[in-house]
């Protein structure tokens, strides 16, 4: 029990009571790396969210272009041969 009271006292009268240089250093060092993690987080997300905006305007590229190629190979129909058309390409759409 003597040992373990002077051991006790011993330690803390060795422990410093403020904080080290060390212990300031490793709080500035933890502190930039969280704030370097939300940095990179968010560049993350933004280049992200760029490329869906440039994959979402090709598909609207794609698809002006496949409605002007249908128009264009279309454009011989008639009104009703068109309707004909687009009711064979529904049914054939739902499997029947």
């Amino acid at each position: 029990m003597i040992t373990a009271t002077l051991t006790y006292l011993f330690v803390d009268l060795l422990t410093p009571t403020e904080p080290t240089p060390i212990e300031g250093f490793r709080d500035l060092l933890s502190t930039a790396l969280v704030n370097q993690r939300e940095a990179d987080s968010l560049r993350a997300s933004v280049a992200l969210r760029a490329k869906d905006q440039t994959i979402d305007s090709l598909k609207t590229i794609i698809r002006n272009h496949a409605e002007k190629d249908s128009m264009r190979a279309n454009a011989h129909l008639s009104t009703v041969d068109a309707m004909h058309k687009i009711n064979s390409a529904i049914k054939a759409g739902r499997g029947n």
